[in-house]
């Protein structure tokens, strides 16, 4: 007893919705670690260049005194 490709379609369970449910709670509890993993990125983006001014600021001030020197 054939049934038409038509007929088995309708009669089996559609699986996108499932997959997507899947997607939607596979993606959320990975947010607040994303946000952690972006603040912390932003934080250490932060310490760099602080420390890269004082270091730029060192050398203003080396300069300095080497053309005082000269």
């Amino acid at each position: 007893m054939a049934i038409s490709r038509r007929e088995f379609l309708a009669t089996r369970p559609q699986q996108l919705p499932s997959k997507s449910k899947m997607q939607v709670t596979v993606c959320l509890p990975r947010l607040p670690f994303i946000y952690m993993k972006k603040e912390e990125e932003e934080e250490e983006e932060e310490e760099e260049e602080e420390k890269e001014e004082q270091e730029n600021e060192v050398l203003e001030v080396t300069g300095e005194s080497f053309t005082e020197k000269r």
